[in-house]
């Protein structure tokens, strides 16, 4: 049925009709029947069609080609205005991010590892000497350190050795 009709119908087109058709179609006209004033072809001449089409197609190149300039523009002026600031705005953010670095109590980044593990094994020490602290003194032995560190115990062991 389909294969019929592509057999008995032919269409006539030529080369200049497709690329009439495809630039307009870029700018979304799709008919370009459109472009005819009158209903008849026979009561409007064939050069008032061309004539309104390559103006048309002129006037729709210019435009595209002013709106990139203007874009173009745009761009450049609001790089020209970062790139004049951009001394202004690394300062900021620089005091921004030492303000938050201040505020937190790790290191930044590829200092974190260090000090992290530098923190852990820090506690891990630290709970360590409390226990054998805390074994020493319920044997009734401290550690010279540990004396200046807690005197009261050492004048409890004092007494407790004097009974």
């Amino acid at each position: 049925n389909l294969l019929f009709f592509f057999s008995v119908c032919s269409v006539e087109v030529n080369a200049i009709e497709i690329t009439e058709n495809l630039f307009f179609a870029i700018f979304g006209q799709k008919d370009t029947n459109a472009f005819m004033i009158s209903l008849n072809r026979k009561q409007q001449p064939q050069w008032t069609v061309i004539f309104f089409k390559v103006s048309f197609s002129l006037y729709m190149l210019v435009s595209v080609i002013v709106l990139i300039n203007l874009l173009i523009a745009m761009m450049s002026d609001t790089y020209h205005n970062i790139q004049s600031q951009s001394d202004i705005e690394w300062k900021y953010g620089l005091s921004k991010l030492v303000r938050k670095m201040q505020k937190t109590k790790t290191a930044p980044s590829p200092l974190n590892l260090v000090t992290t593990w530098a923190e852990y094994l820090k506690n891990a020490y630290m709970k360590e000497c409390i226990k054998r602290q805390k074994i020493g003194r319920s044997h009734g032995y401290m550690e010279p350190d540990v004396q200046k560190t807690f005197p009261k115990f050492s004048s409890v062991r004092k007494y407790y050795h004097a009974y």
